[in-house]
């Protein structure tokens, strides 16, 4: 369990360390975390468990979201939905409902109910993948003996992650925009979006919130997976020579607090 940590943890670190300089994080951390989190769980259940052809297809089913994740999140859902929901349910009826049917389980739905999260715009690539992966990797909370304070065996470890680092990503944002010193909207809106010049925002770790519809520039909806390049042409097509922005937050890195906080605090428990 300790060399799963430092695994995850190293992976991670590199990541977030890249993502806070760049916005982007190399895939193979992810398929490092993935892998090491599979194969383990595999030699960690197979050997005394005698329901093994289900876990077998649920392995194959885990395998198969890792590969097709690595390469690209935008394959169709139902490649993704439709194994994991039937190995998930095979899992339900044919084998016990123990610590070992709830760790497989859990490896075969979060990972796409992170891809529903990248299909719906509420994060981005880099950040579903590095979920996906800790999903595999830890699919129950992990039981370090005086660690975690509560929830340790329950499914709901990678989940738990996400939300401790949305609550860490909300309070960065009004901080990003302090820093900027460019507050230009009133009232909360100015914590979350200011304006800045077009050319600027094509060298800034920002996304804009304005794009052209129908000839007129228009507000929307904050995207992380929409290409923020793409908008700003388009207003530049316009003639616009401000854009309304949001800072783009290295989301990686409150993950990796998320992870470090969550294997010490644990995850609520489920019953």
């Amino acid at each position: 369990m300790y060399g799963e940590i430092v695994v995850a943890a190293t992976c991670m670190l590199h990541a977030a360390v890249s993502d806070w300089k760049t916005r982007k994080a190399s895939d193979v951390n992810w398929a490092v975390m993935a892998a090491t989190g599979l194969i383990l769980l595999i030699f960690s259940t197979f050997p005394g468990d005698s329901d093994g052809l289900v876990l077998l297809v649920a392995s194959a089913v885990c395998g198969w979201i890792m590969i097709a994740s690595m390469s690209s999140l935008d394959i169709p859902l139902v490649l993704y939905m439709l194994p994991s929901v039937i190995a998930a349910l095979l899992i339900f009826i044919f084998h016990p409902l123990n610590s070992v049917a709830l760790a497989w389980i859990s490896a075969c739905l979060f990972p796409v109910a992170y891809v529903l999260m990248y299909w719906s715009g509420a994060m981005g690539g880099a950040d579903v993948k590095c979920l996906m992966a800790l999903s595999m990797m830890f699919p129950l909370c992990p039981d370090l003996g005086t660690i975690p304070l509560w929830g340790a065996g329950t499914p709901l470890f990678s989940l738990t992650v996400l939300l401790i680092a949305a609550c860490g990503a909300l309070v960065s944002v009004p901080i990003f925009v302090l820093c900027a010193g460019k507050r230009t909207e009133k009232g909360i809106r100015g914590l979350t979006i200011y304006r800045v010049g077009l050319e600027e925002a094509y060298s800034t770790f920002v996304q804009p919130v304005e794009d052209v519809k129908n000839g007129k520039i228009v507000k929307t909806v904050i995207n992380a997976v929409s290409d923020g390049g793409k908008k700003l042409d388009r207003l530049k097509a316009a003639g616009a020579t401000e854009v309304l922005v949001t800072p783009m937050i290295p989301m990686l890195v409150p993950l990796v607090g998320a992870f470090m906080v969550t294997l010490i605090l644990g995850c609520p428990p489920i019953v």
